[in-house]
């Protein structure tokens, strides 16, 4: 039985190209794409791939949530993170959240499809130029805190208001994007700080782009 895969990125062009390629591997299957982390969480339902090749940097919900979110609903599942992101505190988020593997998006083919394989196995994979991010980040967090395994979670509503506060919207542009009063708007920031432990929108702003949690390039 070929590797049932689910792409998921907001760039279509990318996907199309990406299931074209992944096409000619006897082994491989893609079974279904998405454009953002909501539609990505319906398609696993529906679909229950066994990889889930997820970026990072998507609208509506970001990989950072979409990945824990996978985790819960279908675990037999497995997801590999294909971001250009590959600082520290990104490739541990999506690990500690439930991403078997980590690729750059500009590693050669070969090794997304090795890295497939791979996560298709039950094994971790970390790209050539991520293994050793992970490894000097790992050992700075550890140094700072004690117990790195407990970060914040945020409901899927806390991470749509979230990404965008990041985006720059106003509490009334985002109460009418989600359907929700100012006030419950500002309630889900005020709740959204208190997780986090930031007090500015400047600070959310910064935690959302380094966790993925916006749509902005």
């Amino acid at each position: 039985m070929p590797i049932r895969l689910l792409l998921v990125d907001d760039h279509a062009l990318l996907r199309e190209s990406l299931a074209q390629a992944l096409a000619l591997q006897d082994d491989l299957q893609v079974v279904g794409e998405a454009g953002d982390g909501r539609e990505a969480l319906q398609r696993v339902v529906s679909l229950t791939p066994d990889v889930v090749i997820l970026d990072v940097a998507m609208p509506r919900l970001g990989g950072l949530e979409t990945v824990g979110r996978i985790r819960e609903l279908v675990p037999r599942t497995r997801v590999l993170a294909c971001s250009q992101y590959t600082d520290a505190e990104t490739v541990l988020g999506m690990l500690r959240r439930g991403a078997t593997g980590y690729v750059n998006k500009a590693a050669e083919f070969e090794e997304l499809v090795e890295a497939i394989r791979a996560v298709a196995a039950g094994r971790r994979f970390l790209g050539r130029d991520v293994e050793e991010v992970e490894q000097v980040g790992l050992a700075n967090s550890r140094a700072r805190h004690p117990d790195p395994t407990q970060a914040p979670r945020l409901t899927i509503r806390e991470g749509e208001v979230l990404q965008l506060i990041a985006e720059g919207r106003r509490s009334k542009e985002i109460g009418e994007a989600l359907a929700m009063s100012v006030r419950t708007v500002e309630t889900h920031r005020a709740r959204i700080m208190r997780k986090l432990g930031i007090r500015s929108v400047a600070g959310l702003t910064k935690y959302a782009l380094r966790h993925g949690i916006t749509g902005l390039e």
